[in-house]
This record gives structure tokens, sequence and C-alpha cells, in this order.
């Protein structure tokens, strides 16, 4: 893949799991091309209990409310999070 400034390589594993083993970066903003290169190791796991996507809050854990907001709730234009 090619963006303006980096180009990617995702290497994916060949046969029944083809998972991305091997991911490469490279920055063409600076001449020498600079390389982040990241090897993927997996273990698939084909199926999950029930219980995996049970909540579980700890002892002493509450819920909280979520309100609305009165009136118009978009930010302002360049707003940003606090």
């Amino acid at each position: 893949m090619r963006q303006k400034n980096v180009d990617w390589q995702i290497w994916l594993r060949e046969g029944a799991d083809p998972l991305p083993c091997k991911i490469v970066i490279t920055s063409r903003i600076d001449p020498s091309m600079p390389q982040y290169e990241a090897l993927l190791t997996w273990v698939p796991v084909k199926s999950f209990p029930a219980s995996t996507f049970t909540l579980k809050p700890p002892p002493g854990a509450g819920s909280i409310t979520i309100g609305k907001l009165a009136g118009n709730s978009a930010p302002a234009k360049g707003v940003t999070g606090q």
C-alpha cells in the first residue's frame, strides 16, 4: 500500500488461517527511507466459551447513567475533547 509519505507491506501466511505474519513500514520523507518491521505470531482460537463475553465487574463497582445534552450536542467547529 502507498500513502503520501509512507509505504506499507502486510505479509499474509498461506494456508487455512491467512493471518498477517509480517508488517513493514517505510518512510519516504527521509531520503534514506528508514523501515520498521514487525513479525507477528498468532495462536488462533476457534471458539470462545460464552463466559468470555459475560460482564464480571470487580467488587464495589457501580453503574453510571449517561444523560443527553440539551440543545445542540455537537461540539463547536474546531473544538476537541477535553
